[in-house]
């Protein structure tokens, strides 16, 4: 995996039957040779790759809640993923993130190329990133539960 500006690439992560479009795709992108496919990793080894990520290209069919990207936004690493489930929730295009049909999408190369050219662009993302993984807090999380179970029990 290339360096670019000290970071290491992108973080791929393919849950996919056919991975192969997705990289082709990339690998016409300008920065091709700036990605990693992350596969099956244990969580310290995720972690590590994040902290140096710049942007984490989600590429499922299918997502059920967005926990993967509730973490990198956590850690201020923005998304981008195809217009597919319960994603479409969390991201914001170009505030924490960026939703296509496809990859291929100039908007999408826009995107990417603004991330990674533009420090002061990319470091308000990664603000937007954390701002919104806050909402996701599993305090916050917890307490609206039992506020609304307790609601329920009263009613």
């Amino acid at each position: 995996m290339s360096e670019y500006k000290g970071i290491k690439g992108f973080q791929v992560q393919t849950r996919t039957e056919d991975p192969v479009p997705y990289a082709q795709a990339l690998a016409n992108n300008p920065y091709a040779g700036s990605w990693a496919s992350g596969g099956d990793l244990p969580q310290a080894k995720i972690k590590n790759f994040m902290n140096r990520s710049k942007l984490l290209i989600h590429t499922s069919q299918y997502e059920t809640f967005g926990l993967v990207a509730i973490e990198a936004n956590a850690m201020g690493v923005p998304i981008l993923s195809i217009n597919t489930g319960s994603l479409i929730e969390i991201i914001e295009n170009n505030k924490n993130g960026y939703f296509a049909e496809d990859f291929t999408n100039n908007n999408v190369n826009t995107f990417v190329k603004d991330l990674l050219n533009d420090d002061d662009y990319f470091n308000n993302v990664m603000i937007n990133c954390i701002q919104k993984s806050e909402k996701y807090d599993w305090n916050m999380t917890a307490d609206s539960l039992l506020k609304t179970y307790q609601e329920v029990k009263l009613s």
